[in-house]
């Protein structure tokens, strides 16, 4: 690998890495304070996903998506975590698992049902634009969404340590019945964490869409490494996770690089596997959000 391929890779896995954060971020603050996987949450993506495509089809700037999708993402997180999540929180894993796998079903099939199982695309004014520097070619589209991606993660782990609902969400996530105890409203907590863990999504939707093609699907393929980085940087761990979101994105660079064929997708996967095998709580340990 010469000097310049191996720049490209390092800046194409740094960029991938910054757009998982957000993702996986929403991710944990679900999992952290309800103590639920969200099986679904990539397909909670998709629908902002397409949201933007119908945007972009009423021939308006697609990122102008964010202004429906943010507040819908939101609006649906509430309504679920109120209806569907809540009342499972006391159940066997296993049935929760069930549900929320079957969720991510419907969504699915929802969407093919819809819009087909065909891939579609959208193009922004950045699309096809570049920045250059040296050798190092940088998408336009894609440096947006790593930008809005680091900088929504920036305001999330803020809003966790430095607000007030930032503390009653990590006191809720730490002990709901000392917090219920001191005045906190434990329902209420779930459903805006809930409500935002999903409205994070509804502000990467508009930006990943002219990055990547719409489909049914496109939900696993996030959730997949969202998983991944979530537990390589330990569970709950908010700075771990961040971390290993940079890893996870240049574990995927390189790999499309020195593996053969279509094989590059599985370091990041071979690199959560030692990571279980070693570190069984994570690169940082689970500490809680």
């Amino acid at each position: 690998m010469n000097l310049t391929l191996f720049g490209q890779t390092l800046v194409s896995g740094l960029l991938q890495g910054g757009i998982y954060a957000q993702i996986a971020m929403g991710l944990m603050l679900g999992l952290g304070v309800l103590g639920i996987i969200n099986f679904a949450h990539g397909e909670f993506l998709m629908i902002a996903m397409y949201v933007t495509l119908i945007v972009f089809r009423l021939d308006i700037n697609p990122y102008l998506a964010i202004f429906i999708s943010f507040p819908l993402l939101y609006f649906l997180g509430v309504i679920l975590a109120k209806y569907l999540i809540i009342p499972i929180l006391d159940r066997e894993t296993m049935a929760q698992f069930l549900i929320m796998i079957g969720l991510s079903l419907v969504l699915m099939n929802l969407a093919m049902i819809i819009f087909s199982p065909n891939f579609y695309t959208v193009k922004a004014a950045l699309t096809g634009k570049t920045l250059k520097i040296g050798e190092i070619i940088i998408g336009a589209n894609r440096l947006l969404g790593f930008a809005i991606s680091i900088l929504v993660t920036g305001a999330l782990l803020w809003m966790m340590q430095k607000t007030e609902l930032g503390r009653n969400i990590r006191a809720v996530s730490q002990n709901r019945y000392a917090a219920s105890l001191v005045g906190v409203n434990v329902k209420a907590i779930y459903q805006i964490a809930f409500g935002i863990s999903l409205a994070t999504l509804g502000i990467s939707g508009p930006f990943l869409t002219p990055i990547y093609y719409v489909s049914p699907n496109i939900g696993s393929f996030f959730i997949l490494f969202a998983f991944a980085i979530v537990i390589v940087g330990g569970m709950g761990n908010f700075k771990g996770a961040l971390v290993a979101s940079f890893l996870i994105g240049l574990a995927d660079a390189f790999g499309a690089v020195l593996l053969p064929g279509s094989t590059g997708p599985i370091l990041p996967f071979i690199f959560l596997i030692l990571t279980l095998l070693f570190k069984p709580k994570g690169l940082f340990g689970g500490s809680g959000i």
